[in-house]
């Protein structure tokens, strides 16, 4: 569940937290973990993945970005970090992570393939008008947490960057 913001930029709809001005929309929402498992196994029917990332020490988010600005926006997700308030830190996982945990099923490479463009991994350019929206994936989750703040830093509209921050209070699926 998504804790209050303190700016006015903020506005909370649901388990989802929207940042937004006049440049850019940011919005991130927590996906429960049948919901993970639904949107990965409809890219891959036998996507392990789809089992592993909904596992409990795995959260998930669907990041929304959409350019309003006239200039170019650069977001780079290995600028962004998890903090839990058990003093975990989590740095999305990148492609390198994502292989580590399929290399042992048949077909490694082409199990992620199918998946391309549904994580952030690389640093991601929006040009003005353009809106992205992709997984954004961390792990080694303490089952004793029970808030967590996402920051971005560094996501640049232009030359000019902005850094936001995102609380959410973790829930149990049932919840």
């Amino acid at each position: 569940m998504p804790m209050p913001a303190a700016s006015p930029e903020y506005n909370i709809s649901g388990r989802k937290i929207t940042f937004s001005n006049k440049d850019v929309k940011i919005s991130l929402l927590p996906l429960k973990p049948s919901e993970v498992k639904k949107m990965l196994a409809g890219k891959d029917a036998n996507n392990p993945l789809a089992e592993i990332l909904a596992a409990p020490q795995y959260l998930v988010f669907r990041l929304d970005m959409e350019n309003s600005s006239k200039a170019k926006i650069m977001y780079n997700p290995a600028l962004t970090t998890l903090f839990d308030n058990t003093m975990g830190v989590h740095k999305p996982l990148d492609y390198t992570d994502m292989y580590s945990l399929v290399e042992s099923s048949p077909t490694p490479e082409s199990r992620l393939n199918k998946m391309k463009g549904m994580f952030y991994d690389l640093t991601t350019t929006l040009e003005p008008g353009q809106r992205s929206s992709r997984l954004l994936l961390f792990s080694g989750m303490d089952e004793e947490a029970s808030e967590i703040t996402i920051t971005m830093k560094e996501i640049y509209i232009g030359t000019s960057a902005i850094a936001v921050s995102f609380g959410f209070r973790t829930q149990k699926e049932n919840e």
